[in-house]
Parts: C-alpha cells; structure tokens; sequence
C-alpha cells in the first residue's frame, strides 16, 4: 500500500508491526482513523503526529464479541465506561456485548434503551446481542431492525432471569432468526441431564463441591446439546454459532456439520485451553466457569 506524497493525520513507525501474521518493521500512515498506507520503515511519510513505537508490538485493533459487562458500576453507563476503558487497554477497538447485562436484552424496546444507555459509557464501539427467549421469540425481527444479528439462546436452567430455550424455541427461533438475517447464538449445556445431576446430588445429601460437580458434569452433557442443536439448524436452514465449546469432538461435530452444509460455527475459551478441574483447589472462584473445566481424564 502506498502513499508517501499525501500527508497522515498520524505515521506510527515500529520495530514489531503485525503484518500478514508476522511481526516486521513497517511505518504505518493514518487518515481518518484508518490505516490508509503501509511502507518500509524508512519511508517518508508527511504527517501531523508521529509515534515511534520502538520495540513495542503494534496491531490492528482487537475484537472481542464475547463479553459480559455488568456490576463494576451501578449503572449500564458505568458498567460500560468500566468494561471499554478495559478492553481498551487490552487493544481492543470493538467488542460484542451478550444480552445477560440488566437490562436482560429480550425484547426490542429493551434493545434500543440499552444502546442508548451503554453509549453513554462506552469508550470503544460496541455491539449488542440480541436474545432468543420462548417469551420474546416475537421481538426478533425488531431486534435485527435495531441492529441485532445474532440471538443468543442459553440452554441451562440460570439464575440471570434469562428463560432457558427449549427444543421447540430453538426450532422457530432459528427459522425466524435466519428470516432477519441473524444467527443463534448458543450455550450448549443439556438442560434435563444438568437438572438430573443437581436432583440427583440434592437426593444424595452430597456437598456441592465444585471440583466434584465438574468431574461429574463430564462432556456427554455438551456433546448431547450440541448435536441436538445441529440437527435443528440442519433441519431448519437456520445459522448457529457454538460459545465457549469445551470438548474437542464437539467442535468435532461443528466441523462434520459445516462439511455437509450445516451453517454452523463456533468458539472456543481460552481457560479450556489452558487450564484444568486439577486446578480448581488452588484457583478456587477464579476458576468457576460454565461448561466447567474439564478433569484429563475426559480430554
């Protein structure tokens, strides 16, 4: 890219600019917040601020569409101001925010208050995520109107006052998503095998270790959702995208289903990645996740 005889609003020179996957010396020339040329370090850029960045990595701006901002503040302006200042500081310019946050982004009003109020806050740009509720599967198109292409659906029973989606949920809300464009967004946990487990532990008079629950709370109960909630995007023509798989071979199954047409996508956490349920005494809360960290026996 050139454009050496035009002047930049900003030239950033750098030792380690990640270009291409590598990290290589570049100038990098800025208009209008946009990287609009990049030359060999040496070149000869005219602009109205210069930075040298020395030996200190450069990078386009991150993007995080998996975030939870909620409680730092007392309000959705503060908790916001909190959670942007913060993926800011991580070298984040744009972040997706899931409809847990009060207020519960269920239905379109509840939508466009909540643009409004987290724009007062934010100091990065944002987006929302809609929610695929059996209540509020109505409000999907408003809510894809306003901005929404993505509903998340949450599968287990919770404590967010955010209604669990059922089978028959999933299998309108993903024909009516797709009708607005969108994708489901899922948690793919079974919700009866979880409610059995906690029946179950309840029966028994067993402590709710956590460490415990999670060698119990094993792979079967993702991979079971996983493959239900493929067959109804498969049956639909619906597009799902998987959150914070923790299973290898159900992102396995992500893989087969894309493979015959499947629209399907997913995530994985980096705690699934790099930590285990051996940790959990040590870390404690820190560590408290859904789907739970998995014992080395189940990877």
């Amino acid at each position: 890219m050139t454009g050496t005889g035009t002047a930049f609003d900003t030239v950033v020179r750098g030792e380690r600019v990640l270009l291409d996957g590598a990290l290589r010396p570049a100038a990098l020339g800025i208009r209008d917040g946009r990287i609009a040329a990049i030359e060999q370090p040496d070149a000869e850029l005219r602009a109205v601020r210069r930075i040298d960045a020395g030996r200190d990595a450069v990078a386009p701006g991150f993007i995080d569409l998996h975030v939870h901002f909620d409680n730092p503040g007392d309000s959705i302006s503060a908790d916001f101001a909190v959670g942007t200042a913060n993926a800011a500081l991580g070298g984040h310019t744009f972040v997706g925010d899931h409809p847990f946050s009060t207020p519960l982004t269920t239905t379109g009003e509840r939508y466009r208050d909540k643009i409004g109020l987290a724009g007062r806050g934010a100091r990065v740009d944002f987006g929302l995520w809609g929610a695929l509720t059996g209540p509020t599967i109505a409000e999907i198109p408003e809510q894809a109107a306003l901005g929404a292409n993505g509903f998340k659906a949450f599968l287990p029973e919770n404590d967010m006052d955010f209604p669990a989606a059922l089978v028959e949920h999933l299998r309108s809300g993903l024909a009516v998503a797709a009708r607005s464009g969108g994708t489901v967004l899922v948690h793919a946990e079974d919700r009866l095998a979880l409610i059995a487990l906690d029946e179950r532990s309840r029966a028994e008079g067993r402590a709710r270790d956590y460490a415990g629950l999670a060698v119990e709370r094993g792979p079967e109960i993702e991979l079971r959702a996983v493959r239900e909630v493929l067959a109804l995007a498969e049956e639909t023509g619906g597009a799902v995208h998987f959150v914070h798989l923790s299973v290898p071979e159900a992102v396995d199954l992500v893989g087969s289903a894309r493979a015959r047409g499947v629209r399907a996508t997913c995530e994985v956490a980096a705690h699934h990645l790099l930590l285990d349920a051996t940790e959990l005494p040590a870390l404690g809360w820190r560590a408290l996740c859904a789907p739970p960290l998995l014992s080395l026996i189940h990877i």
